[in-house]
């Protein structure tokens, strides 16, 4: 299993923002964190990201925003376009607290603490904004990066990816978890097992639930069927495949029991959802 890692952007002197290209065949696969607030737009690919202890789809046109020190991998569809997003990056602490204390700097607030818990927008329609800043210098990036967080606080498709933060972290515990949610998302195709996952974390099976839903809120049993039912989500929608076959290749050996919680994650059967999500017409 590949060791988590914990990225240290490089800084710069000339500017208070990283801008970064990534185009190529797969995003950088290993779960990784950062202190930096990420702002990433998808340009092509799709696939599952696994922020934190939540997975979720992306497409082209998708945005997110991850907080410092969020947890988080892309993993893109093979076979598929090349992975291609554009990404800011940037240190809160930068602006200073003058500028928080601010009364026209409340959004900013608001917007690092949803960034905690994930921000998704799906079908963005500021690409553009992303474009310009590469290309911008001074104070002309600095207006274009406040203007791209106001209108991602305000943006009526914003939507968080984590239900409530993480708990309580100690030392040590980033790693841990890093390596506990890479190891689900390398192996949620099979049978997992309690014992090693507890042993991926270095604990017993027993310590190792409790540790496990102190931090997610879930049990290892809930994480994995909410992960699994994520990516066999995306499948019905792009796969013109049986629904047994589906919920195999996501790790579901028992198709009642892929049916009852897809029905209890989502609202719907899969048949349900494949239907309702094809039927609605693209307007981009």
């Amino acid at each position: 299993m590949s060791k988590p890692v914990s990225f240290k952007v490089p800084p710069s002197s000339s500017t208070a923002f990283r801008f970064q290209e990534d185009y190529d065949a797969l995003f950088y696969n290993r779960f990784h964190s950062h202190p930096e607030v990420q702002f990433s737009y998808i340009v092509s690919s799709h696939g599952i990201a696994s922020i934190g202890y939540r997975a979720v789809s992306f497409q082209p046109d998708d945005l997110f925003v991850l907080g410092a020190k969020v947890p988080h991998v892309f993993r893109n569809d093979q076979p598929g376009p090349a992975a291609h997003a554009l990404s800011i990056l940037f240190l809160p602490e930068t602006f200073g607290q003058p500028f928080y204390d601010l009364p026209e700097a409340g959004i900013f607030n608001k917007l690092w603490k949803e960034a905690e818990r994930g921000i998704k927008i799906t079908g963005f329609e500021y690409k553009s904004l992303m474009e310009d800043f590469r290309q911008a210098k001074g104070l002309a990036r600095l207006i274009l990066f406040l203007e791209l967080a106001e209108i991602v606080h305000h943006h009526p498709r914003k939507s968080l990816i984590l239900p409530v933060l993480p708990g309580p972290a100690n030392p040590g515990d980033q790693e841990r978890m890093q390596a506990v949610y890479q190891y689900i998302a390398e192996n949620y195709e099979r049978p997992i097992r309690l014992e090693e996952v507890a042993d991926v974390a270095a604990m017993s099976p027993t310590a190792f639930c409790r540790y496990f839903k102190s931090r997610t809120r879930y049990s290892l049993v809930q994480y994995l069927n909410t992960y699994r039912i994520e990516v066999a989500s995306k499948r019905l929608v792009e796969r013109d495949l049986p629904v047994a076959q589906i919920a195999e290749s996501c790790g579901f050996r028992n198709l009642a029991n892929f049916n009852r919680q897809f029905r209890a994650i989502t609202g719907k059967t899969p048949q349900g959802y494949r239907k309702s999500v094809r039927s609605v017409p693209d307007t981009k």
